[in-house]
């Protein structure tokens, strides 16, 4: 095998750019696209023109004051803060409530108007034109709705049609209303405004009204509660005998506590050092101890104590234990040390002592002080009590003291009543609704109507990955064409294998003849062509497109053609051209047990000779190694002019792979519509990794038809074909067509 034996491939064609792509597909659609947006356009036409009645906006401006005017200063009693963010905010929530509405719509008689009463509104236009088609368009059953459900619907109505917002970098708010009547609109977003005013004077004068009643009790609750103070605190100094502040103090005892308290820490010290004494005295290293040490009587007897020892140390150096002169030394020596026994015992007693006369003395400083700090806490407690009772008499006093001075306040604000808001511009009718914008309605339901469609568009080509054009071949696959055949009618199926022979006059014969051009001008000129036929998955039309080219490439050049039975999972190639089935066949050629004069089959009338599966083998990898068919096919270049090899299906196994390597090009046959893009890529892209050629692509099933109403693609086939071929049977000359 060589892959010099055919012109190389031609470039794969680049891809068009998603947006050139989009567009293209775009405007093959272009009637779809204006008939869905006039449809849209014409709805809402229907329903502004129709259904909508216009609405007229109505606007008054309210200026807010900031400051009341007032006598003297008691925002306290109204509660009321005249600047900020929130003050408007309350402002315009409080023109929105529901008693603001509701005296508008008392005031207005608004509930029995034609516009807002249920009972007197007439059905729009398009509601009469269905009526008038039998179509009903609303519930006639139920009971009548009452005054009160009236009178509540209106109120909730207005309060949705109302409009409030601040103006910008000043203290105007501007009330509308919508309406379908412009005079209608205007008069209530007056009215709203007024009602606002009126309920804020009224609001105010109510609030200082009350307050002056409330001011009035308070004020006598608390002139009662400061003469039981007063009385209180005269009774509480006359009970404890306290003439002036400073008798209930506790005059000298704390200068008394303050000195027994510094007598308490010297007695406390006095004890630490009593008993740091004693314990070293009555310890083990008591001799060693600095008061025994210090004793006059012990230095004596430590004297006596040293000479008796050099004695006995002098007698034992001489004498032995019995004698007279060391049993002598050694009574002295016991006689010192116990003497000085006595005197430690003596020192200890007296040291004793003298810690538990500190510890007496302490305790009785500390019992001293406790009864001090006891009398001071009771006359503490007894000054408490008293400055409780002033603190209360003077509260009392200038609580009420505070409330007089505002009950004057109230009275004299009340006496001088202004308004916290004024119309400085009332509101007109207007002379244009405002809404419904019909002609921004239609155009934006026209392009409203026009995305959607052309959203359709798009998602539907994107969800399509199948290859339906010709062109989408180079595009997409980045390979040439072929030749696209078209779906075969059902009359034609049963000899789908012979087609070329049995309809030689239709475009599915044309289309074969193209293809089988396209491989003798491949190969123009060379003896041994080897081509593989194959498919991404099974039903593509592969084995009935490799039949037929066999048939056409026999016919019309003239040339020996071998047709390979290479799929041996499902052999396909002698049902398609009604061969007889033997035992013989490609299988048993390969491993030998046949020749292939008993294998081969020849079509009468033609140069095409078969070789079909025969017995299915059990391990079909293993009859394609390359010892058994690389052998064969070097034997069958120099015995026919082209051996055309139908293959298994790519994507399923990798016979296809396994042939390929032995032969010159393959012909991948995809079919429309049906073949998704990204499998067929894949494929294609697994043969050019295996160094495989690829002569081109074979569009099976193309709907000619519909590629050129939907995509644009304008064939002689899909236009002429039938006609032409059925008119000219005669005149047909394969051999001369195809040279």
């Amino acid at each position: 095998m060589s892959s010099s034996r055919l012109s190389p491939a031609p470039e794969p064609a680049p891809v068009l750019p998603a947006l050139v792509a989009n567009l293209r597909l775009l405007a093959r659609r272009k009637w779809l696209l204006l008939g869905a947006a006039l449809f849209a356009a014409l709805v809402a036409a229907a329903i502004v023109f129709l259904a909508i009645r216009p609405t007229y906006r109505a606007a008054s401006t309210l200026l807010i004051e900031s400051k009341l005017a007032t006598v003297v200063e008691i925002t306290d009693v109204y509660g009321r803060s005249s600047s900020g963010r929130e003050y408007f905010q309350t402002q315009i929530e409080t023109i929105h409530s529901r008693p603001v509405i509701e005296r508008v719509v008392d005031q207005l008689d608004l509930d029995t108007h034609p516009t807002f009463d249920p009972r007197q509104q007439q059905p729009s236009g398009l509601d009469r034109w269905l009526t008038e088609y039998g179509i009903s368009v609303g519930d006639d059953k139920g009971p009548p709705p009452t005054a009160e459900m009236i009178h509540a619907t209106v109120v909730e109505q207005v309060r949705q049609q109302v409009s409030v917002r601040p103006v910008k970098l000043s203290q105007l708010l501007q009330i509308s209303f919508d309406a379908p009547d412009p005079a209608l609109a205007a008069e209530i977003a007056n009215a709203i405004a007024q009602a606002y005013i009126d309920t804020d004077f009224e609001t105010r004068f109510s609030a200082s009204r009350i307050a002056g009643d409330l001011l009035d009790g308070q004020i006598e609750e608390l002139r009662d509660k400061v003469q039981s103070s007063e009385r209180a605190l005269q009774s509480y100094l006359e009970d404890k005998g306290l003439l002036d502040r400073d008798s209930a103090a506790g005059g000298g005892s704390t200068l008394q506590l303050s000195e027994l308290g510094r007598r308490i820490v010297e007695a406390r010290e006095r004890r630490v050092e009593a008993e740091q004494a004693w314990r070293q005295v009555a310890g083990r290293n008591a001799a060693s101890a600095p008061q025994v040490l210090a004793n006059p009587s012990a230095s004596a007897a430590r004297a006596t104590l040293a000479d008796a020892e050099r004695e006995l140390a002098l007698a034992s150096s001489h004498y032995g234990p019995a004698h007279p002169s060391y049993r002598t030394a050694a009574d002295r020596v016991e006689v010192a040390q116990q003497e000085i026994q006595r005197i430690i015992a003596a020192v200890a007693e007296g040291l004793r002592r003298e810690y538990q006369s500190a510890v007496a003395t302490e305790q009785a400083l500390e019992r001293e002080e406790q009864l001090i700090r006891q009398s001071i806490q009771g006359d503490n407690r007894l000054q408490i009590e008293r400055e409780t009772l002033e603190r209360e008499v003077a509260t009392n006093r200038a609580l009420y003291q505070t409330l007089l001075q505002r009950r004057k306040e109230t009275d004299a604000t009340g006496q001088l009543q202004t308004a916290g808001a004024r119309m400085i511009e009332p509101a007109i009718a207007p002379r244009f609704p405002i809404k419904p914008n019909r002609k921004l309605s239609v155009g934006l339901a026209f392009l409203f109507g026009f995305g959607i469609a052309a959203g359709w568009v798009l998602l539907r080509g994107r969800l399509d990955d199948t290859i339906r054009r010709r062109g989408q071949v180079s595009d997409e696959l980045g390979q040439a064409l072929l030749s696209a055949m078209p779906t075969l009618p059902k009359e034609m199926l049963e000899n789908a294998g012979r087609a070329i022979t049995a309809y030689p006059n239709t475009t599915f014969a044309e289309s074969i003849r193209d293809a089988a051009a396209g491989v003798l001008l491949a190969g123009m000129g060379e003896q041994g062509q080897v081509l593989i036929v194959t498919s991404s998955l099974p039903s593509e039309g592969k084995t009935t497109f490799a039949s037929n080219l066999a048939l056409s490439l026999a016919l019309n050049s003239g040339k020996n053609v071998l047709l390979v039975e290479g799929d041996l999972r499902k052999p396909r190639v002698a049902d398609a051209l009604g061969l007889e089935k033997r035992s013989e066949g490609l299988t048993r050629v390969l491993d030998g047990s046949a020749d292939f004069e008993s294998a081969a089959q020849r079509i009468e009338g033609t140069s095409l000779t078969v070789i079909p599966c025969g017995r299915m083998p059990s391990n079909p990898v293993a009859r394609l190694q390359e010892h058994r068919l690389g052998r064969r096919l070097t034997d069958w270049r120099k015995q026919f002019d082209i051996v055309l090899i139908d293959s298994p299906p790519l994507q399923l196994v990798s016979d296809a792979l396994l042939i390929g390597r032995h032969t010159d090009a393959v012909i991948y046959v995809v079919k429309a519509g049906d073949t998704p893009t990204p499998l067929a890529r894949q494929g294609i892209e697994r043969l050019v990794a295996a160094q495989i050629r690829i002569l081109g692509v074979a569009l099976n099933h193309h709907d000619f038809e519909q590629a050129e109403r939907y995509y644009g693609e304008y064939s002689a086939q899909g236009r002429y074909g039938n006609a032409y071929y059925g008119g000219c049977a005669d005149d047909i000359n394969p051999a001369t067509r195809l040279g």
